[in-house]
């Protein structure tokens, strides 16, 4: 978890978009849990996430 609390997971994840990023990037039928502390869906959603759009999201401020 981030110090403020807004990012969370392996791949730190923002609270605020999980239902979101978890709806756009997984499958019904693949049945994981909804969680934002699954490491492996939130491993699964992360990579997918990089793979459409790139690593942008995870290059802010606070990064690196």
């Amino acid at each position: 978890e981030s110090g403020d609390g807004l990012n969370k997971g392996l791949f730190q994840q923002h609270v605020r978009y999980w239902d979101g990023n978890y709806d756009g990037y997984t499958r019904r039928t693949w049945d994981l849990p909804r969680r934002i502390l699954s490491g492996r869906t939130n491993t699964i959603v992360s990579i997918r996430m990089a793979s459409d759009i790139g690593w942008g999201p995870w290059g802010g401020r606070d990064c690196g």
